[in-house]
């Protein structure tokens, strides 16, 4: 399903897509996408103003995984209290990413109430760049499990809000990571999230700059780290970055 911009959409005129009856399993779309071009079962291609909600989104190709891509400046979308599942793989390309965004700045996106299965990445999404950076993201009360790399991954972010995550997996891969955020700057809050698994990294950031005014914050998160090799393990790994809080984890 290609989602592209619908004329009149609007804050007033919103469009959703959702299972008739509320139940997320009795409705399912299913995709073997066979190139990286069709890599999606459903795609937000530069289409705004859709609320995707109780339904099941699933990708089965073998080499190509992405259940949602969000690409084209997609902006002020909401995916809710879905089931979304790619490919249970040892992959870590992003084309088992299972919810991904390439690049570009796809705004006001809110990622809510969702079970997010398998894949290499759980949720993969990347903004534009250092100087223009993707804004207004939530990501709040999803369990994302099964994952071999990632449970979410984010690079050129203002200010996210992550919230309320319950991020798991058992890869055998030695070097996993819960969360990674990179370029991830300014007043960003990362709170109550759960990280547990066989992950050598539970959260790990690098070059995520806040400011004075505008500080970041991590706080009231569970996390812990185990790896099957000998590995050292880290629960939170902070590489150049800076203004940032850490409370009551």
């Amino acid at each position: 399903i290609n989602l592209p911009t619908i004329l009149n959409a609007n804050t007033t005129n919103t469009i959703t897509f959702q299972s008739e009856s509320l139940d997320s399993t009795a409705v399912i779309l299913t995709y073997a996408s066979a190139s990286a071009g069709a890599n999606y079962t459903l795609r937000f291609n530069g289409g705004d103003y859709y609320t995707f909600q109780k339904m099941t989104i699933r990708a089965t190709g073998a080499t190509y995984g992405t259940a949602i891509s969000i690409q084209s400046y997609a902006q002020r979308n909401n995916i809710l209290n879905n089931i979304i599942e790619g490919v249970a793989v040892n992959s870590t390309s992003t084309w088992h990413a299972v919810i991904y965004s390439p690049n570009g700045n796809d705004n006001y996106l809110n990622i809510k109430n969702n079970i997010i299965k398998n894949g290499g990445y759980g949720i993969y999404l990347r903004g534009n760049n250092t100087t223009s950076l993707e804004s207004f993201l939530e990501i709040e009360n999803n369990t994302i499990t099964g994952h071999y790399y990632l449970g979410i991954y984010l690079l050129y972010m203002n200010a996210p809000i992550i919230k309320s995550n319950t991020i798991h997996n058992t890869s055998a891969l030695s070097w996993s990571r819960g969360m990674y955020l990179q370029y991830v700057d300014n007043a960003f809050s990362i709170e109550y999230n759960k990280i547990s698994g066989n992950n050598q990294y539970g959260l790990y950031m690098l070059r995520c700059d806040a400011t004075p005014s505008n500080q970041g914050i991590i706080k009231n998160n569970f996390i812990s780290t185990s790896t099957t090799v000998s590995n050292a393990s880290f629960p939170i790994y902070i590489q150049l970055s800076y203004n940032i809080n850490l409370y009551y984890n």
